[in-house]
């Protein structure tokens, strides 16, 4: 459900990132049939806990890139990855100084913004007033930040706002 209620409305490298996630996680076992035919394996098969939509990794969170081209110059690549541009961009939103860095004074300006309780830290709460903010439901994520889905939400929130 990290891409879509059902798997038709993931993305090709949505799926594949999926995949090769849940290669990781269950092997070949996880397609009993094909994956036996195809002589599927963890490492033929790219298995990878970290995989992401166009080959990038959880790792890689820090950056923001990818290959989805952004709509305009000096907008945000809408690649899922909450890093320092995508920081920045929520900083001048919700009115702080833009700095790239996530303080707990921007969290509880964010909060404050979003309608949640203003305590400075980010949990479900937060992260279910974000999103509905910028015109998603709730999807059960703790942090935003960490979930591909609601970053590239609101990343294409942020381009057109």
């Amino acid at each position: 459900t990290e891409y879509g209620s059902q798997a038709h409305q993931a993305t090709k490298a949505e799926q594949i990132a999926v995949a090769k996630r849940t290669l990781h996680e269950q092997g070949p076992g996880a397609w009993p049939v094909c994956g036996k035919r195809a002589g599927l394996t963890r490492t033929n098969g790219g298995a990878d806990p970290n995989a992401r939509p166009g080959g990038g990794s959880a790792a890689s969170r820090g950056e923001d890139r990818g290959s989805t081209p952004a709509p305009s110059s000096g907008a945000l690549v809408v690649d899922g990855k909450f890093g320092p541009k995508t920081t920045r961009a929520l900083e001048a939103w919700i009115g702080v100084g833009q700095d790239g860095r996530l303080s707990t004074g921007d969290i509880k300006a964010l909060q404050s913004k979003v309608g949640a309780r203003a305590d400075g830290k980010i949990g479900a709460e937060t992260t279910r007033k974000l999103r509905a903010a910028i015109g998603h439901g709730n999807n059960g994520v703790w942090d935003f930040r960490t979930n591909y889905a609601t970053v590239k939400a609101l990343q294409e929130y942020l381009n057109a706002h």
